[in-house]
């Protein structure tokens, strides 16, 4: 195991004192293997090991995967910025930015399983286990001794890599652990924590607080889940020059936004039944105000017309809308119930969705017929369906 001075010159003096470090790594020690799947006894790897990439002919082409399947899903960093750095490292000029080699990797690991599903060519996989083995190891040091947005980039990616795998529970934790590490409050009691650099301006950092949003929502609905950290106020709005950018991830988060609604309503309902189903018809009203304001070719419940950089995040946007009504009518099933009983039939008021039990199967219809032609499909089954998690 490396000592205390090694660990210094390979990652910079420790953020805090050594016996808080000496409590952090201990405490990693048990935590790693129920966040990850991954056991480590805190043995740091070699500079060697931890610096070394793929060669250009294997990393590029899981960089490409990264960028066709996964970016225009979550696009968590720029494109042009993330190859050029690439490109230097190669190069050999920013070979000791150790915090970017570990991006680097996760982008391969996340490229790999979003190109190959979970039955990828066993070198692929083999490649994929062993960059992701490496990056679990350096987590401690990522996490309490560098300080830089990247270390919530890299979280967010490892989150994503768990829901590409299906591991929905993992994925949750290492969510939350990035949304801790992004807080306003964190970065109030730990100014440093976050430093922003030439590279990485504020758009960056946008991007992450939405990919960060949307990724936790979407756990939190097909998780029941109902303790969300994110507030919606903090998350802002994006431009006009995002907007073109990206106008199906933009659309995805006005639908979580949605969806953040719901699940806090759910979290604190009112004690009155027909409060709580006012609540839901303020919701349902809302998410029918955001599927007329979708484009015709984008909008749920019609057919598709995209190009092929934007229909797997379109198909995925319409099982996410799916999957949210099914929810909210599953929920007003469950208040109907109570307002039965009370006696409150009469002046229920949700009246123009009355029959909730009919619109609640055709949704769960349609998302499994979604579903189903996922599968069917060779050209979307490793774009979608090796990582949207369906509700347990």
């Amino acid at each position: 195991m490396a000592t205390e001075e090694e660990m210094n010159a390979l990652w910079g003096e420790p953020a805090g004192p050594p016996e808080r470090d000496q409590l952090s790594n201990r405490l990693f020690q048990y935590l790693t293997p129920m966040m990850s799947g991954v056991d480590t006894d805190l043995d740091i790897p070699p500079p060697t090991a931890l610096s070394a990439l793929p060669p250009p002919g294997i990393c590029e082409p899981l960089v490409d995967a990264f960028f066709e399947q996964i970016a225009p899903i979550y696009p968590v960093f720029d494109e042009n910025s993330f190859r050029d750095s690439l490109q230097l490292y190669f190069a050999g000029e920013n070979a000791d930015d150790r915090l970017f080699n570990v991006l680097v990797k996760l982008v391969l690991c996340t490229g790999a399983a979003g190109s190959n599903d979970c039955n990828m060519q066993s070198e692929t996989a083999t490649l994929r286990d062993e960059l992701f083995t490496q990056v679990i190891a350096t987590a401690p040091l990522l996490v309490f001794r560098v300080r830089n947005i990247k270390v919530i980039q890299v979280l967010f990616l490892t989150a994503l890599y768990w829901v590409q795998l299906k591991k929905a529970e993992l994925a949750w934790e290492w969510c939350r652990w990035g949304i801790r590490m992004h807080r306003p409050w964190f970065v109030r009691v730990r100014p440093k924590v976050i430093v922003m650099d030439g590279a990485e301006t504020q758009a960056a950092a946008d991007k992450l607080t939405w990919c960060l949003y949307i990724l936790e929502n979407t756990l939190a609905l097909n998780q029941y889940r109902d303790d969300l950290q994110f507030p919606d106020s903090s998350v802002p709005l994006p431009g006009e020059a995002v907007r073109s950018a990206h106008p199906v991830f933009c659309i995805r988060l006005s639908l979580t936004r949605q969806c953040n609604a719901f699940l806090n309503a759910i979290r604190d309902p009112p004690v009155d039944a027909v409060a709580l189903a006012e609540s839901l018809g303020r919701i349902y009203a809302g998410i029918g105000e955001w599927r007329s304001s979708v484009p015709m070719n984008y909008q749920p419940e019609n057919e598709i017309f995209a190009d092929s950089a934007e229909y797997q995040a379109v198909l995925l946007m319409h099982m996410e809308y799916h999957t949210l009504l099914l929810s909210l009518f599953t929920t007003l099933n469950a208040s109907w119930r109570i307002l039965r009983a009370d006696k409150a039939y009469e002046r229920h008021p949700f009246a123009p969705v009355r029959n909730q039990i009919n619109l609640r199967i055709t949704h769960a219809r349609r998302l499994l017929r979604t579903v189903k032609a996922v599968s069917e499909t060779a050209e979307l089954k490793p774009a979608v369906g090796c990582w949207y998690v369906l509700p347990n």
